[in-house]
């Protein structure tokens, strides 16, 4: 059985960004390649390591907990695709 929510890497590293964190300091911070992180910005989901890793940080910098973690539905996300192509 499939997740019904995701997380949402995209706003993950947008709010991250926001607050100064910019793609190279994420980078640095979970010791994964910037090209990686920028993939991950782009719809690639991270390893469940590195995923991890990323949701601490942004727990940490934005002062949140892991419930407030943005995601994403599948089910609606899926449908609004399907009536844009």
């Amino acid at each position: 059985m499939s997740r019904r929510c995701v997380t949402d890497w995209f706003r993950v590293l947008v709010d991250l960004d926001y607050l100064g964190v910019k793609t190279t300091a994420v980078s640095r911070m979970i010791n994964v390649p910037r090209s990686t992180v920028a993939e991950w910005k782009y719809g690639r989901e991270p390893k469940h390591s590195d995923g991890e890793k990323l949701i601490v940080l942004w727990c940490h910098s934005m002062k949140k907990s892991r419930k407030q973690l943005p995601v994403i539905d599948r089910k609606s996300s899926k449908a609004l695709l399907s009536n844009h192509f």
